[in-house]
């Protein structure tokens, strides 16, 4: 896991904010040891504001 994936499981929405704007938009795609997304992750939690954030910050294409 990246600190984005560990942000995006917390729903800590300034870390997340701080490592979008800081990263690259290829970290919006990498994929943890389980196969998911930092989108994944956050919507998985249920922190769907967070997840539509990152989805804005990215140019991919999800269903959430």
């Amino acid at each position: 896991c990246t600190p984005l994936h560990w942000a995006a499981i917390r729903g800590n929405y300034e870390v997340c904010t701080v490592l979008v704007h800081a990263g690259t938009k290829e970290e919006l795609t990498l994929k943890d040891s389980g196969g998911f997304t930092p989108v994944e992750l956050a919507n998985d939690k249920g922190h769907r504001h967070l997840s539509y954030i990152l989805v804005g910050s990215s140019s991919i294409n999800y269903k959430i």
